[in-house]
């Protein structure tokens, strides 16, 4: 809870107030859920993505540097 990047059960509108517009919106993953498994959205933004179940944030990720 102290964290800038904690962000589970904020809105996608509260998301996009507080990181702006992501670079990318992937749509629902299923498209239509079911009971035993909703459906999953993600933003891609450049640092992170956020994850989102029934339109609430569940979690955000950051993206870890790529070892070359």
């Amino acid at each position: 809870p102290g964290s800038a990047y904690y962000v589970h059960g904020l809105s996608m509108h509260q998301i996009t107030q507080k990181f702006g517009a992501p670079a990318k919106k992937l749509h629902a993953i299923p498209a239509r859920g079911t009971k035993y498994q909703p459906p999953i959205t993600r933003w891609i933004y450049p640092d992170f993505t956020v994850y989102f179940e029934h339109g609430r944030a569940i979690h955000l990720v950051k993206d870890h540097p790529r070892i070359k």
